[in-house]
């Protein structure tokens, strides 16, 4: 007995429950339908005065409309007035009449009859007895008699009425003139019809054209007549509501200012004699609003029906009463089923809960790995920075914008300078650090709305938006921005718990973009343009795109492309000048590079040589000279006449610190089987004062092999005793700079003395190049210089003219040099200076 109450206290507690429950639920949603009942008539009605309000508005601006033709057009002609009434009436038929009532003094009385009863024979001006007969107007000293009316059909008890006869209208027509405003009048029985239309009138006065009387005096004065509209009530307001439907509701207009039954202007459904329409609640809800007619106060009072109640009273709380009580048995009756059954699912339900955790962990472990998919596809491993997919998406969007704002933005190109040395000196776990903090700075000098990308290696990506509409003003702001990330960029470094202090500059190549002018291949193409030229000039610098950029790289290009087919094509070929000693021996030549391109045109090698510097062309183009070299030393080495005579090439930075040259000069000498004392290799100061240690090394390798080294240029760079003495060189070449004015300019002269000095105490041969004149060669040779090259011994010539020219010049003077030098030894005994 105990246990089946225990298990029947829940089911009951729920009944219970559920009943409450379901009595509260009913009375509120009776207490919501009741509010929205209200609230529907309310706004039915709100929308009914309003329509009504509206017609009264439209009447009083069709009669502004008309008044509006007499205050323009004087006189007016019963003709004009007919075509401009019947135009102006036809879609309003809720107005009786309109019509023009002339001021008429007593002295114009017989003129405006007469004239009228030229088009309607029996027209005079009436008045109403009490007794209802129509009689002519009695005399007096003003008229106002309806003159024109339209339509004139139903209105002919009207035509002649003057107006003045009827003490109410004569109020309203006086009040209307001294206020200069629209006047209604009282509700009155109409003349037109059967003596019991009710209507109103609507007067407003006419001036004088042109005059606007400000006082009631000149406005008496300057009166000339007025316009009035008559409205039947009944015919005004049915006509208004005609596309209303209202047996739902009762409505009834009055004059506010008529307490009484009389004061109804209105009723509809139309009142019985009682007062009461039938079907009118009288619980039901009411409206009242106030409607602005000109001088009067009109109210319309709206009530609901008991149509309104039929048609939109609604049953929702009977109905959620009683589906309340039978869901709450239901729910009684299922929970008592469920906690039998309870105990069974127990089991079940802890297997759902484990599995509901299991695929909760899936989910997480695939969104996990979705958003790591996502991270690989759209950002850099490293940075964590847009990669360049999304880079090129967000510079798409960004060329969208920029054409419905109008504004530039700009792509900038960002290049670290040097970082190679930092990944040689400090390793790859270092310089990884380094990207990251340099992505890191360059996000924090710019704006949230920015995107900064890492394009590959050491290059970035920044794309601005919303600069500015002036592209001066836009230049101006890049400018500000890149010298932000400059000084960002250029702080101390922490990596791997060490200070970084040295100056890490970046060069950056900038392209604006508006309009959709260009597309995004276009406008990366511009920007690493601007970024190249921005390395050229210096570095640590911003460039912006200009196409003059364009077309120097597509020239630069195009010189590459005309480069590398002419090594392929054997274009190039070497020229030789002599090298003559003190005696007018010829002892060597120097071995200087000549392109001729199919054209037959000689191609200078100032405008190739550092083209193939920067694009590497220079390895293959040195390995050639220097192949070319030993192989005509070669076949020099097979004739007495030229067995002894050197060739000195020049050697580029770039070539000589490839980590295999000096194997390439080995297999050079041992494939061409030249011998390896008669190459000389020219290197310039910059080449052995970058790791100079490294050099003098490489340099040592290679003077094992036989060959012999010379400083070329000697004096146009950082010359110095200190490195001087320690590199392994044989011979020094004065430049020619300094040899070109030596019998001009004492400083010149100067610099070369010391120069020939310096290098004999150190035991190392001197040769001048650029010699030209006798007078440049009696200097050098009476100041101890022993070698010389220049045109005054001739220019470079290609192989085959060489034999013919210096035929013979080996082990003795040639002719062609010997009388410089006989001179020099005349000028000498003559002269007695040494």
């Amino acid at each position: 007995m105990n246990r089946t109450t225990k298990w029947l206290k829940l089911p009951l507690l729920i009944l219970i429950i559920g009943i409450v429950f379901t009595l509260y639920v009913f009375y509120e949603v009776r207490k919501t339908e009741q509010k929205l009942l209200e609230s529907e008539f309310t706004q039915q009605a709100s929308s009914l005065a309003s329509i009504l309000q509206q017609g009264i508005d439209r009447n009083v601006q069709i009669l502004e409309s008309f008044a509006a033709l007499y205050t323009s057009i004087d006189p007016i002609s019963r003709n004009e007035f007919h075509h401009f009434v019947t135009e102006l009436l036809s879609n309003h038929g809720d107005i009786q009449a309109l019509e023009w009532i002339p001021r008429v003094s007593s002295s114009q009385r017989d003129a405006y009859e007469h004239s009228a009863t030229q088009i309607f024979p029996n027209f005079r001006f009436t008045e109403k007895q009490a007794s209802g007969r129509i009689v002519s107007a009695a005399n007096r000293a003003e008229y106002f008699p309806v003159y024109f009316v339209e339509p004139l059909q139903g209105n002919e008890a009207a035509f002649g009425y003057d107006l003045a006869s009827n003490p109410s209208r004569l109020a309203a027509l006086e009040s209307s003139r001294d206020s200069g405003e629209m006047k209604a009048t009282v509700p009155v029985v109409l003349i037109q019809g059967d003596g019991f239309q009710r209507g109103f009138l609507m007067i407003y006065p006419v001036y004088g054209i042109g005059e606007v009387p400000t006082s009631p005096a000149t406005r008496r004065t300057a009166l000339r007549g007025y316009v009035l509209g008559v409205f039947r009530i009944d015919n005004m307001i049915d006509y208004a509501l005609r596309n209303i439907p209202t047996a739902e509701m009762a409505i009834t207009v009055r004059d506010s200012s008529v307490k009484s039954t009389e004061g109804i202007l209105y009723s509809r459904p139309h009142r019985t004699e009682g007062g009461n329409a039938e079907q009118v609640l009288h619980e039901g809800f009411h409206y009242v609003q106030s409607l602005s007619v000109p001088g009067q106060n009109w109210l319309v009072h709206v009530e609901s029906t008991s149509a309104f109640e039929t048609v939109h009273k609604v049953r929702q709380a009977w109905w959620a009463l009683a589906c309340g009580l039978i869901f709450t048995i239901f729910v009684a009756s299922y929970v008592q089923t469920l906690k039998m059954r309870a105990r069974k699912h127990l089991e079940h339900i802890a297997n759902l809960a484990e599995s509901a955790h299991n695929l909760k962990q899936e989910i997480t472990e695939r969104k996990d790995a979705e958003e790591k998919i996502w991270n690989l596809a759209y950002f850099d491993v490293l940075t964590k920075l847009p990669n360049r997919r999304l880079a090129m998406d967000r510079l798409d969007q960004a060329l969208i914008t920029s054409n419905g704002s109008m504004k530039y933005g700009v792509l900038l190109m960002l290049d670290l300078d040097d970082f190679k040395s930092v990944n040689d000196t400090r390793g790859h776990d270092v310089g990884d650090q380094l990207l990251v903090e340099v992505g890191r700075r360059i996000v924090s000098s710019l704006r949230l709305e920015d995107t900064v990308s890492r394009f590959g290696g050491d290059e970035y990506m920044v794309i601005i938006e919303g600069l500015e509409t002036d592209k001066t003003l836009a230049v101006s702001l890049v400018e500000t921005i890149a010298d932000k990330i400059k000084i960002a960029l250029n702080q101390p470094y922490t990596l791997n718990h060490v200070e970084y202090t040295r100056n890490l500059t970046t060069s950056i190549g900038a392209v604006l973009f508006r309009d959709n002018a260009d597309t995004i291949d276009v406008l990366l193409k511009h920007a690493d343009t601007a970024l190249y030229e921005a390395k050229v000039a210096g570095r640590n610098t911003i460039t912006f795109f200009n196409p003059a950029m364009q077309a120097a790289l597509e020239s630069r290009l195009k010189m590459e492309n005309a480069l590398s087919n002419g090594l392929q094509n054997g274009e190039f070929q070497l020229f030789y000048q002599p090298q003559v000693d003190q005696q007018g021996c010829l002892i060597g030549a120097e071995a200087l590079l000549r392109w001729f391109t199919p054209e037959k045109k000689i191609v200078s090698p100032v405008h190739f040589i550092q083209l193939a510097e920067d694009t590497g062309l220079i390895l293959p183009l040195g390995l050639w000279v220097m192949q070319t070299a030993c192989t005509q030393l070669k076949t020099w080495s097979e004739n007495p006449s030229t067995s002894n005579l050197h060739i000195s090439i020049n050697v580029s930075a770039r070539q000589f610190h490839q980590p295999n040259f000096v194997e390439q000069v080995f297999d050079t000498l041992k494939c061409s089987g030249a011998n390896p004392t008669l190459l000389r290799l020219e290197l310039t100061e910059s080449i052995v004062l970058e790791k100079i240690n490294d050099v003098i090394n490489r340099m040592r390798q290679i003077r094992a092999l036989g060959v012999t080294f010379s400083l070329d240029d000697f004096g146009t760079g950082f010359s110095s005793l200190s490195y001087l003495k320690r590199l392994p060189l044989n011979e020094v070449k004065i430049d020619q700079s300094f040899v070109r004015d030596i019998t001009s300019d004492p400083s010149d002269a100067a610099i070369v003395c010391a120069i020939i000095a310096m290098n004999k105490s150190l035991g190392i041969q001197v040769i001048a190049e650029g010699v030209e004149t006798e007078e440049q060669l009696y200097f050098l040779l009476e100041n101890g210089c022993t070698n010389f090259q220049g045109y005054l011994f001739g220019k470079p010539v290609a192989i085959d003219e060489w034999s013919d020219l210096y035929k013979g010049t080996v082990n003795g003077p040639s002719n062609s040099f010997s009388r410089y030098f006989k001179k020099i030894s005349q000028s000498g005994t003559e002269d007695n200076d040494y």
